[in-house]
């Protein structure tokens, strides 16, 4: 997927017509916006979330599609801190 610019808005890994690996969001400026594992069409595994800055905004894991285990929110405004 792309911007009207041009510029890589998303990539995403399928096996077999279903996501199955890395799924990778991008800000317009070409910063990452988010990445999450994929296994059998859901999310599994740790992802990152970021703000246009670059910072990361939110970092945690899914089991099954599910949110598990802690979760942490980053601010945008102090640098990135937890």
């Amino acid at each position: 997927m792309k911007y009207p610019s041009g510029k890589v808005k998303a990539i995403w890994t399928y096996e077999k017509d279903t996501l199955n690996g890395l799924k990778q969001i991008f800000w317009e400026n070409g910063q990452r916006n988010s990445i999450v594992q994929y296994k059998g069409g859901k999310e599994n595994g740790r992802f990152k979330t970021f703000y246009e800055n670059g910072f990361i905004a939110r970092a945690g894991e899914f089991i099954n599609g599910k949110l598990h285990g802690c979760h942490y929110i980053y601010s945008m405004s102090d640098s990135g801190k937890l």
